[in-house]
């Protein structure tokens, strides 16, 4: 009876670590400072990046930063989808401007 109990009260616990975990996520991709943040983590993850390296020790360490960003990436398109296309766009906006930026700069330097 009271391993049943135990199991209740844990489950209940997990149930509301998860929830928790779930809310600090939506806070975070609520603003555009979270959204840049959370995308700088996945691509510090390498998520999209080949871990073989030739090393072992270096592969494996390559696997477990990939591992979280998995994670994470896997939480933020289950949960909040139109958060993850939203962070896309965003980044492709920095990197439109950030690329208009440093032609124009190069256009300056040519004219003088």
């Amino acid at each position: 009876m009271n391993q049943n109990r135990n199991n209740r009260v844990e489950k209940r616990h997990m149930k509301a670590q998860v929830e928790r975990v779930r809310l600090g996520l939506r806070g975070a991709l609520a603003t555009y400072e979270g959204r840049c943040f959370l995308w700088e983590l996945l691509a510090n993850c390498g998520i999209y990046q080949n871990s073989f390296s030739g090393n072992a020790l270096n592969t494996a360490f390559t696997s477990g930063k990939q591992s979280v960003g998995q994670e994470l990436l896997l939480q933020i398109t289950t949960d909040f989808p139109s958060s993850y296309i939203q962070m896309m766009k965003e980044n492709l906006a920095r990197d439109e401007d950030i690329k208009a930026k440093l032609m124009k700069d190069n256009e300056d330097d040519d004219a003088e």
